[in-house]
């Protein structure tokens, strides 16, 4: 569980928002945005409508930032549509940092508890230099650190080959959990979708236990039951590994597509608590389906065995 590379650590000095700022209204709706969204129509639609929040993860920020030379051109373009809304725009904590939280706690988080109020205080301030056309402490911050911070990334959460060896350590424990007739029928694409979405959640039960986390005794079983970050996160990363099985294992998968993928599930984490994930992306859409089918069995996914 590597912590990602997060640019919204540059908003470490930032002023903390007076309390209820940042909170949801009840009635408002909440969309998580795919990077690949932000300059779309249908994102300008969704500005439109006064009843919509913004929810953007630092995955997304890292992404259009990713480019030394072009970042500040790319981000200004890609956040000038939310720039008309700064206060309807919320910025997620990074992935290592939601999963730290749970794990220290045993607690699941809420949509509330993944929203940073110093680093939504700072994105607000860029997306009001954005509006009006300037570079104030926002972008000038980024410009001082910007190499060292696309550096550490690189290292890090993009490093192709780290992320491919972190799931092929799964799949000696996803073959041995799941059955062989399961498997066969995978490789045929003979299995249905229900029995894939179920199979899945077990693989990621048996993929972890308290000791591996360092966790006391039943937290693991309370996170998963509670469709907690961890549950979540989990159940992507299984699923990609058994996508992959079905087409001859990760070990044909090529490095790059591994950090595609990671990067992918950091949006699918945080558009699972949002009524929708704004994305163009057929296989993103396709997850995002399946995983809201998952959280919303009703059993626990440690009950029952691998289907035969």
């Amino acid at each position: 569980m590597r912590r990602p590379l997060r640019v919204a650590a540059l908003a470490r000095d930032a002023e903390v928002p007076p309390s209820g700022v940042l909170e949801f209204e009840a009635c408002m709706r909440t969309i998580c945005i795919d990077q690949g969204m932000f300059r779309s129509g249908a994102l300008r639609r969704h500005v439109a409508a006064p009843d919509t929040l913004f929810v953007v993860s630092d995955a997304a920020l890292m992404e259009m930032c990713k480019s030394d030379d072009h970042w500040e051109d790319t981000l200004r373009r890609s956040l000038a549509t939310l720039s008309a809304v700064p206060d309807r725009v919320f910025l997620a904590k990074g992935n290592g940092e939601c999963l730290e939280a749970e794990l220290a706690s045993g607690r699941p988080l809420a949509l509330d508890d993944l929203i940073s109020p110093e680093a939504t205080l700072w994105v607000r301030g860029l997306l009001h230099e954005v509006a009006e056309g300037r570079r104030g402490a926002g972008f000038a911050g980024m410009a001082a650190e910007i190499g060292a911070a696309n550096a550490q990334a690189r290292a890090g959460h993009l490093d192709d080959q780290g992320n491919l060896a972190g799931l092929q350590a799964l799949v000696p424990t996803l073959r041995a959990a799941y059955s062989e007739s399961f498997q066969k029928r995978l490789r045929a694409g003979r299995v249905g979708e229900d029995e894939y979405v179920t199979l899945v959640a077990h693989g990621a039960a048996s993929v972890v236990t308290d000791a591996s986390l360092g966790l006391p005794e039943g937290w693991l079983a309370g996170l998963i039951a509670a469709r907690s970050y961890l549950a979540r996160w989990l159940w992507l990363r299984v699923e990609a590994v058994t996508e992959w099985l079905a087409v001859g294992g990760v070990e044909h998968v090529a490095a790059h597509r591994v950090t595609n993928s990671d990067i992918d599930r950091h949006y699918l984490v945080i558009g699972s608590y949002c009524d929708e994930l704004l994305t163009r992306d057929g296989a993103v859409q396709d997850k995002d389906r399946k995983l809201r089918v998952a959280l919303a069995q009703a059993a626990p996914w440690w009950i029952g065995g691998a289907s035969e």
